[in-house]
């Protein structure tokens, strides 16, 4: 299970885990030049990151050939936390939220 926004360390720890399995499942590269690889089979998910302000970041989902979840790619964005939680913008923006 991922928890979208958490306070207790064994929530960070299950969030952790499943961050794990994900990037252990599939090829995933968050980069700024993601649309270059876009249509490549080199990776499952691209994410790139799209504008950062004190209290998000938003990053905008280039491929997503598994069809993650949002949740599952808010995890992917956030490298396995999620403490402060995401929100989905459409299918392929998500906004991190960092503080």
């Amino acid at each position: 299970m991922i928890h979208n926004g958490w306070g207790e360390t064994k929530c960070g720890k299950e969030n952790m885990n499943e961050y794990r399995k994900l990037i252990n499942k599939y090829s995933v590269r968050v980069c700024f030049d993601a649309q270059k690889f876009a249509n490549s089979d080199e990776y499952d998910i691209l994410i790139k990151p799209d504008g950062m302000v004190r209290s998000h970041i938003d990053y905008r989902v280039v491929k997503n050939k598994p069809n993650l979840k949002p949740i599952e790619l808010a995890l992917i964005c956030d490298g396995g936390n999620l403490c402060f939680g995401f929100m989905n913008y459409g299918n392929n923006l998500i906004r991190v939220y960092i503080d």
